[in-house]
């Protein structure tokens, strides 16, 4: 008999109820801030479409970040830092992006985690002599 080629994403996941929706995301990315903002409106402001939002990641706004939150920098000043806030701003707000989209997935995944352990097992034989590619965040896989 041949190998079968299982090719696992996030409807493994759905299939077993477990929250992974883009709107699971949204959900608990609210719960982050980016400059005092909710990070999920701060986020949509710039163009970003949850509903495809790995994509849609790369494709923020960076033009109109930059419009909004770059201070020019003022030469005359005696402090370092008066000449450097403009970019020192700009990348303080993309690490906020960055980390609370970090942190919202990593929730996320850890919810996941915990369904898992209340679903019901599938015969470890289902992928005997299997070959499988998973793109899940998840363990259910394993």
């Amino acid at each position: 008999m041949g190998k079968n080629l299982f090719i696992i994403g996030n409807g493994f996941d759905l299939n077993f109820g477990l929250s992974t929706r883009v709107n699971d995301f949204r959900n608990i990315l609210k719960n982050y801030s980016i400059d005092y903002i909710n990070a999920l409106d701060f986020l949509q402001g710039y163009g970003v479409d949850w509903n495809e939002y790995e994509q849609s990641l790369s494709d923020i706004q960076f033009d109109e970040l930059f419009e909004n939150y770059y201070i020019g920098p003022d030469y005359f000043s005696d402090h370092e830092s008066d000449r450097t806030a403009g970019s020192d701003q700009i990348q303080e707000i993309t690490e906020q992006m960055r980390g609370a989209i970090k942190s919202a997935l990593q929730d996320m995944i850890s919810i996941a985690e915990e369904e898992i352990s209340e679903i019901e097992q599938i015969p470890s034989n289902v992928f005997d002599d299997s070959i499988i590619i998973n793109f899940n965040y998840t363990s259910t896989i394993e």
